[in-house]
């Protein structure tokens, strides 16, 4: 085979394979407390805190990314157990909550999937009330913790110019907004403690919010290209086979 033959068999071979990505992205939370330590051991009040009824809230949810979610749920509690999950041809996905763990994740395979799979408890974003959690005694301080495994991969085989491909896990383990946020993308893992902790110094009770989750997603988005290509492609294909057969004839 000459080398226009090799030229319009590699075009060929470029636009007909389809590519194997795939990526993974998940989040498990184990041996989850919230707890209560005395920062002044001379004042009147034992180091406590309480939950303000129907403001702590635990929601987990499944959706393609960009999309409505395929299944959504939510449940009154901070860490009340709460569960979905989602699987066809291409993506899975678990999103599970209990009273000590929170475990997420997402997967794909082939040449186009996408899942974004969340899992949050002690509060959901919006303002209000739902902030309101915890309501922490003079002279206490709380903490928040628990262990991390978080881990990402992926696999991109298709032409960077044409394919979107990657995984990230967010993961917020936190305390009026201050402690463990990690953001970690494809490739990158953490294993080890995550936590925040609050202090009341004050004479009075203080209302704080506590918050524990975080998503993950996996994607790949691959250019397919028009019909007006592929009958380009075959247009080359032909003419370089034409030139080939018109050199062996002359020869």
């Amino acid at each position: 085979m000459n080398h226009s033959m090799w030229l319009a068999a590699a075009l060929a071979t470029s636009v007909g394979v389809a590519h194997a990505n795939s990526g993974q992205a998940s989040i498990k939370v184990s041996n989850i407390s919230l707890t209560a330590f005395d920062l002044v051991s001379t004042d009147q009040y034992q180091p406590s805190f309480e939950f303000i009824a129907g403001a702590a809230k635990t929601s987990v949810s499944v959706r393609f990314i960009d999309q409505p979610p395929l299944d959504q749920q939510f449940v009154n509690g901070y860490l009340a157990p709460l569960s979905t999950s989602y699987s066809d041809a291409k993506n899975n996905a678990t999103a599970l909550v209990s009273s000590t763990s929170l475990e997420i994740t997402s997967t794909g395979t082939g040449q186009n999937y996408g899942l974004y799979t969340i899992a949050n408890s002690g509060y959901i974003t919006g303002g209000g009330p739902d902030y309101l959690n915890v309501r922490v005694a003079p002279g206490t301080g709380i903490l928040l913790s628990g262990t991390a495994d978080v881990s990402t991969s992926a696999i991109c085989n298709a032409d960077p110019h044409t394919t979107i491909c990657g995984v990230s896990a967010n993961l917020q383990v936190l305390i009026n907004g201050s402690g463990t946020n990690k953001y970690i993308t494809g490739g990158s893992s953490y294993q080890g403690p995550v936590g925040s902790v609050y202090a009341n110094f004050s004479n009075s009770f203080q209302d704080v919010y506590v918050h524990i989750g975080g998503s993950v997603q996996a994607y790949s988005t691959s250019y397919v290209p028009e019909p007006s290509a592929y009958a380009l492609l075959m247009a080359g294909g032909l003419m370089a086979a034409g030139i080939a057969k018109r050199r062996k004839l002359g020869s």
